[in-house]
Parts: structure tokens; C-alpha cells; sequence
């Protein structure tokens, strides 16, 4: 199988990564810090913004924003691992669903599931010092705008917002604040399905404190599960890692 040296990542720029990586489950992983790690590598990895690699010196493939065309024999290289080790580390973060695969001749694509979660394309509009003395002279207003503020820019209102989402939820502990970040950072159709998901939830639950907080409940992906089927339809499932399982 062809090495990829001609597709190796640049090491020059930057990526911008988002809180909501420390409600992965990796970052609480403690028996193998190397899963983690990992994970950041290939954040660091994945194309930008789309381009063409040269493979073999004569086949063009295109590679989108979030992908990588990196054989897994080049991953186990660089992470200085056997390939059954990526192999199983791979098959776990697609069950997670956190990437997809697509076998190529010679090689692999891997695609990021959701890469804006972690590396968005919006840019501040001041840099250097700048951002500061913008802080320093908003500071009085922020404060004046109080909860108002919060909830017109971090919560929002209206069917499918986090205000529709929390009031919703028949459970109201746990950090709002984080689960209003975790929120922000998901999809609308999987905004669709926690509204749909709801309901059922807290019948399956019988009692309000048997449901998660609902930070741990979006951070835990909770809606993914299957329920009773006395209450809803079954919906896919996708296995929780084991936290004894090791590499």
C-alpha cells in the first residue's frame, strides 16, 4: 500500500477549538490520555478548506474542509502504533459517531462528523489589543443588559431554541450555561429530534429525578438511546464507550 508522504498536514497555521471538546467523552478518559490526544491530532489534521491531493504522484483526489486522505498505515506511523490499535480506535469514534470512513484505493477518508463544532470559520473582527479595550469600554453595558442579553443572544426563544429546550425539560438542574453551549453547537434535525425526544423520555424516567440534568443529557447525546417501546418508536443507538475498554 502507498505511504502518503505527499499528503502529510502542513505544520504551519492554527486551528480554534471549541469548549465543547471537554464534554467529549474522551476528555474524561482517564486509563488512556492517548485517545484524547489522538482525537486533537486529527482535529489538527483534517483539511481547513477544500483541496486537491496528488496520490502516487498521479491521481488527483479531492479533499473537503474536515477530511483527511491519510492511509491508516501513515496514522499508525505517526502515532508510532501497530494498525490494528487505529483500526480499533477508528471503529470506536465512528460509533461515536464522531468520523466516517471511506475506503479508497491505497488509503482512507476520514471525515469529521460535525467539524464547525470544533473549528468554526467565524473570525473575530478586532485582533491584538484591540479585543481588550472592547471589553474594557462594553463592560457597563453588558452588565446593564443582564439576563435580557443572555437570553436574546446565547438562548434565543421560539420553537427549537435552548429557552424552548430548557422550559421543555421537566428537569431544570444541573449547569444552563453549558448545556446552552452544547446546544448552540448541535444540528437542527438534532434539535427536531430532542424536542420529539422529550416526552417520551420522562415517561420512560417515571420520575423527574431519574432523568439527567440536561447537560449531561446533551453532552451524553442521551437522545440517541432507545427507549421503552411503550412510549416511542425505537430510535438508533449508538453504544456508549465501555470505560474499561483500553487499546
Amino acid at each position: 500500500m502507498t505511504d502518503l508522504q505527499e499528503v502529510a498536514p502542513s505544520q504551519a497555521g492554527y486551528i480554534k477549538l471549541h469548549r465543547v471538546l471537554q464534554d467529549n467523552f474522551l476528555w474524561e478518559d482517564d486509563q488512556d490520555p492517548r485517545k484524547l490526544k489522538w482525537w486533537i491530532d486529527i482535529l489538527f489534521t483534517v483539511n481547513y478548506s477544500t483541496s486537491v491531493k496528488t496520490l502516487g504522484g498521479f491521481r488527483d483526489i479531492t479533499c473537503t474542509r474536515g477530511q483527511s486522505i491519510l492511509s491508516q498505515k501513515s496514522w499508525a506511523k505517526r502515532w508510532k502504533v501497530d494498525i490494528s490499535t487505529v483500526r480499533r480506535y477508528f471503529a470506536l469514534l465512528e460509533r461515536q459517531g464522531m468520523i466516517t470512513l471511506e475506503v479508497l484505493p491505497n488509503t482512507t477518508r476520514l471525515t469529521v462528523c460535525n467539524y464547525e463544532t470544533y473549528n468554526d470559520v467565524q473570525h473575530p473582527k478586532q485582533t491584538g489589543d484591540k479585543p481588550e479595550t472592547n471589553r474594557k469600554q462594553t463592560g457597563s453595558k453588558t452588565t446593564k443588559e443582564g439576563k435580557e442579553g443572555k437570553e436574546g443572544k446565547e438562548y434565543n426563544t421560539g420553537a427549537g431554541s435552548f429557552e424552548t429546550f430548557w422550559e421543555t425539560y421537566a428537569k431544570k438542574q444541573g449547569d444552563k450555561q453549558r448545556a446552552a453551549r452544547l446546544w448552540k453547537a448541535l444540528h437542527e434535525d438534532d434539535h427536531k429530534a430532542i424536542m420529539a425526544y422529550i416526552a417520551p423520555y420522562r415517561q420512560d424516567a417515571k420520575e423527574t429525578k431519574y432523568m439527567l440534568h440536561p447537560d449531561k443529557f446533551l453532552a451524553q447525546e442521551r437522545w440517541k438511546v432507545s427507549l421503552n417501546p411503550l412510549f416511542t418508536t425505537p430510535v438508533s443507538t449508538k453504544r456508549r464507550l465501555d470505560d474499561n475498554e483500553t487499546f
